[in-house]
Protein backbone atom coordinates (compact mmCIF):
# COMPACT_ATOMS: atom_id res chain seq x y z
CA UNK A 1 0.00 0.00 0.00
CA UNK A 2 1.59 3.18 -0.98
CA UNK A 3 0.17 5.70 1.34
CA UNK A 4 3.02 8.62 -0.10
CA UNK A 5 1.37 9.43 -2.53
CA UNK A 6 -1.20 10.74 -0.46
CA UNK A 7 -0.06 14.59 0.55
CA UNK A 8 -0.55 15.28 4.53
CA UNK A 9 0.27 18.03 6.91
CA UNK A 10 2.89 17.53 9.81
CA UNK A 11 0.81 18.55 13.05
CA UNK A 12 4.38 20.11 14.56
CA UNK A 13 4.97 22.48 11.39
CA UNK A 14 1.57 22.85 9.44
CA UNK A 15 4.24 22.03 6.33
CA UNK A 16 3.00 19.11 3.67
CA UNK A 17 4.94 16.02 4.08
CA UNK A 18 4.86 12.42 2.96
CA UNK A 19 4.61 9.33 5.37
CA UNK A 20 7.54 6.91 4.30
CA UNK A 21 7.18 4.88 6.74
CA UNK A 22 6.06 1.25 6.53
CA UNK A 23 3.06 0.25 8.94
CA UNK A 24 4.12 -3.35 10.04
CA UNK A 25 7.41 -3.74 10.43
CA UNK A 26 9.88 -6.01 8.03
CA UNK A 27 13.35 -6.99 9.71
CA UNK A 28 12.71 -5.07 12.49
CA UNK A 29 12.15 -1.86 10.82
CA UNK A 30 9.18 0.57 9.89
CA UNK A 31 11.86 2.05 7.15
CA UNK A 32 12.04 0.63 3.41
CA UNK A 33 13.79 -2.21 3.32
CA UNK A 34 16.49 -2.81 0.95
CA UNK A 35 16.63 -4.81 -2.09
CA UNK A 36 19.07 -7.61 0.10
CA UNK A 37 16.63 -6.86 2.57
CA UNK A 38 13.50 -8.03 0.56
CA UNK A 39 15.90 -10.73 -1.12
CA UNK A 40 17.09 -12.46 2.18
CA UNK A 41 12.93 -11.93 3.69
CA UNK A 42 12.08 -14.10 0.46
CA UNK A 43 14.62 -16.96 0.84
CA UNK A 44 14.25 -17.15 4.38
CA UNK A 45 11.41 -16.77 5.76
CA UNK A 46 8.93 -17.20 2.59
CA UNK A 47 11.23 -20.11 0.86
CA UNK A 48 10.91 -18.60 -2.30
CA UNK A 49 13.54 -20.23 -4.41
CA UNK A 50 14.55 -16.70 -6.55
CA UNK A 51 13.12 -13.64 -4.88
CA UNK A 52 14.76 -11.58 -7.34
CA UNK A 53 12.18 -12.85 -10.23
CA UNK A 54 9.82 -11.83 -7.94
CA UNK A 55 10.73 -8.51 -7.18
CA UNK A 56 11.07 -7.86 -11.18
CA UNK A 57 7.30 -9.75 -11.30
CA UNK A 58 5.74 -7.07 -9.15
CA UNK A 59 7.94 -4.22 -10.57
CA UNK A 60 6.47 -4.99 -14.11
CA UNK A 61 3.22 -5.44 -12.74
CA UNK A 62 3.09 -2.39 -11.08
CA UNK A 63 4.18 -0.79 -14.72
CA UNK A 64 1.57 -2.07 -16.12
CA UNK A 65 -1.66 -1.68 -13.94
CA UNK A 66 -0.33 2.27 -14.14
CA UNK A 67 -0.43 2.21 -18.11
CA UNK A 68 -4.18 0.19 -17.74
CA UNK A 69 -5.62 2.50 -15.45
CA UNK A 70 -4.01 6.32 -16.08
CA UNK A 71 -7.12 6.93 -17.26
CA UNK A 72 -9.46 6.36 -14.28
CA UNK A 73 -6.55 8.30 -12.19
CA UNK A 74 -6.83 12.17 -11.48
CA UNK A 75 -3.48 13.31 -13.46
CA UNK A 76 -2.07 15.44 -10.22
CA UNK A 77 -2.54 11.96 -7.82
CA UNK A 78 -0.79 9.69 -11.01
CA UNK A 79 1.72 11.80 -10.83
CA UNK A 80 2.24 11.26 -7.12
CA UNK A 81 1.85 7.68 -7.52
CA UNK A 82 4.11 7.31 -10.56
CA UNK A 83 6.99 9.19 -8.45
CA UNK A 84 6.59 6.88 -5.43
CA UNK A 85 6.32 3.73 -7.72
CA UNK A 86 8.81 4.79 -9.97
CA UNK A 87 11.10 5.54 -6.31
CA UNK A 88 10.26 2.37 -4.60
CA UNK A 89 11.34 -0.03 -7.73
CA UNK A 90 14.72 1.76 -8.79
CA UNK A 91 15.46 1.45 -4.94
CA UNK A 92 15.18 -2.55 -4.83
CA UNK A 93 16.39 -2.63 -8.37
CA UNK A 94 19.76 -4.96 -8.74
CA UNK A 95 22.71 -2.68 -8.73
CA UNK A 96 23.94 -1.12 -12.42
CA UNK A 97 27.56 -2.86 -13.09
CA UNK A 98 29.26 -0.29 -15.54
CA UNK A 99 31.75 -2.27 -17.52
CA UNK A 100 34.85 -0.90 -19.12
CA UNK A 101 37.29 -1.65 -21.43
Amino acid sequence: MTTAAYEDVSPHTGAPHADRTLVLKLARSRHYPSRQTLLDFGKTLCHVRSPERVIERIGQAMSDTLAEHRHRIEPGFFQRLKSEWDSGRAAVAPAMVHGGR
